[in-house]
């Protein structure tokens, strides 16, 4: 479902004079230091100086052209009153009126050559270089000190305990560099989730949630006793309830792992008595992908229950895995994005990975990057928010990245009740698990100016809540490498919320671009649009420093969406 206007480009300078909106303004590092010395090493071992020879991998960003008018493109591409409504941009469109100069880029190539670095990876877009060096290289070139260090005991990496510097030949063009500490920052919550639960037995407490006469009946549980897309269906009032399946809309998974459709979704959709009418799955390896790289594939198992939420609820659309190299290093979903925004080919983005914003830094800036891209090109982004208030361990209360984006839907957990025929049958509560908070990186976007409720210090988080616990369980899962069905243990899932946008895309025809600037406007007007949560914090034990109230909140966003509501509102 690629819809863009190739009269759009041409219209990009008459665009820029004629239309005012707010809109959010990404932050810049300063003009000389681009990495200040890793945020949190707790629970890390300083082995010392890092050995001159070793091979250090950077990514380097380079400045976007006429940002401004690129914020105000992507908000107006969502407004029905503009002339460029839904005229999406083409992957050669964006690079030629966004990316770097063509001699800029060169230029910035040479620069790294001549100082020593390997290219080992360039970008289309022109935003983004990829290099190696020795360790005494990227010292010397970005005036900094790197350290071995024990990660968790047992894993050897580096950081940077000195800030680094940007050298004067990269200023006129570079805004961002990342790599300078190699520990994986990232992670999935149901990863987290799982290990916690291994033991636990859950299950929907009643042989009676499970009920239903006839070959085709659908499940609310499955054997396991979580719930299944039914109940998901019912409590987010899913597109799919009225007959749209996602057919033409295709969603993408960016992960650190690999999955057969036979093997860990047939018989998962099997279970619940979902009919699979979209293609086969397309694996799309990013940097080699994981099963051929150095460290396998982490992240099977997430990537499998990314596709179970999407299709789950969405068996029409088709679905492509970002197959990206394991482990969660920030280089490898840098690439991830990247190879998305490149390809153009997906209308709907999910990621259930998330990681410390305050330990990120221009990593998060870098990644933010692609996903203004690829909102000009109409692709939406949906985020995943977890781990409470502080999921990084810093002091005070924290957000995670991407999840504190300004370009992406950002999704927390809620817990939400139905009886056994799918009928919601309470307020929904916010989890502790659930990330939120405002982000100290990116200042307050313009959709969220205004809205009552919202802090306006920075970007507030998350928009909306999805699924965390159904009735008191997390969702079924299915895992062949596992032995079969083993959830229902609840976590923060946004694949559900994925699938139902992809759905929403079907109804109204189109890509449907940064989804929040249809989604602010709709909710202030109609509060119905959402089941509110008024009950709940995050944080440790629930908490705080984040509680639900009336309207938005930073534990649950606008609260539950109904989304075939919503699609018939924007």
């Amino acid at each position: 479902m690629k819809f863009f206007h190739r009269s759009t480009y041409f219209a990009l300078a008459l665009f820029a004079g004629a239309t005012s909106l707010a809109v959010a303004a990404t932050p810049h590092g300063p003009a000389s230091t681009i990495a200040a010395p890793a945020a949190d090493l707790r629970g890390a071992r300083d082995l010392g100086r890092l050995p001159a020879a070793q091979s250090v991998r950077l990514s380097v960003s380079l400045r976007l052209r006429d940002e401004s008018n690129l914020d105000r493109l992507i908000a107006a591409q969502s407004n029905p009153r503009s002339p460029v409504y839904r005229h999406f941009l083409s992957a050669a469109q964006v690079r030629d009126a966004f990316g770097a100069t063509a001699p800029d880029y060169a230029s910035t190539v040479a620069a790294l050559q001549r100082a020593g670095f390997s290219i080992v990876g360039k970008d289309p877009m022109r935003t983004l270089i990829d290099v190696r060096a020795p360790a005494a290289i990227v010292e010397r070139y970005f005036s900094t000190t790197l350290h071995a260090i024990t990660a968790d005991g047992r894993q050897t990496a580096y950081a940077n305990v000195t800030p680094a510097v940007l050298p004067v030949a990269l200023r006129p063009t570079v805004n961002a560099v990342a790599g300078f500490q190699s520990r994986p920052l990232f992670t999935t919550d149901s990863a987290a989730a799982y290990a916690a639960h291994s033991g636990h037995k859950t299950g929907p407490g009643t042989p009676a949630a499970r009920p239903m006469a006839g070959p085709t009946a659908t499940p609310e549980y499955g054997p396991d006793g979580g719930y299944g897309p039914q109940l998901v269906d019912s409590a987010f009032d899913m597109p799919v309830r009225h007959g749209y399946f996602g057919n033409g809309v295709t969603v993408a998974d960016i992960i650190d792992g690999t999955f057969d459709d036979t093997m860990d979704i047939a018989p998962y959709l099997a279970e619940f008595n979902i009919k699979r009418t979209g293609p086969p799955t397309t694996i799309i390896p990013v940097d080699g992908g994981c099963v051929n790289g150095p460290f396998g594939c982490f992240d099977s198992f997430q990537a499998a229950i990314d596709a179970q939420g999407v299709i789950g609820v969405s068996p029409g659309v088709a679905y492509d895995l970002y197959e990206i190299p394991s482990p969660l290093y920030t280089s490898n979903i840098i690439d991830g994005f990247k190879a998305v925004v490149n390809d153009n080919r997906v209308d709907v983005v999910n990621f259930s990975v998330a990681g410390c914003e305050a330990a990120l830094g221009e990593g998060a800036f870098i990644i933010d990057q692609s996903m203004r891209l690829g909102s000009a090109e109409g692709i939406s982004f949906v985020d995943v928010a977890f781990g409470g208030s502080n999921p990084c361990f810093t002091n005070g209360p924290s957000v995670q990245a991407p999840s504190d984006s300004p370009n992406g839907l950002t999704v927390g957990g809620a817990d939400s009740f139905a009886d056994q025929y799918g009928n919601v049958t309470s307020p929904p509560l916010a989890d502790p698990s659930s990330g939120g908070g405002v982000s100290i990186l990116f200042s307050l976007p313009g959709y969220q100016r205004g809205v009552p409720g919202v802090i306006p210090r920075g970007r507030n988080l998350p928009d909306l809540d999805g699924p965390d616990a159904i009735n008191g369980v997390g969702p079924s899962l299915y895992y062949g490498a596992f032995g079969g069905f083993i959830g229902g243990f609840p976590f923060v899932d946004n694949a559900f919320l994925t699938g139902g946008i992809a759905g929403v895309a079907q109804i109204e025809g189109s890509r449907l671009g940064l989804v929040n600037t249809l989604l602010y406007p709709a909710a202030v007007r109609n509060r119905s649009l959402f089941r509110d949560i008024t009950m709940g914090c995050n944080g440790i034990g629930g908490g705080g420093p984040y509680c639900a109230k009336p309207g938005f909140d930073q534990v649950s966003g606008f609260g539950v969406p109904k989304l075939y509501p919503i699609a018939k509102a924007i």
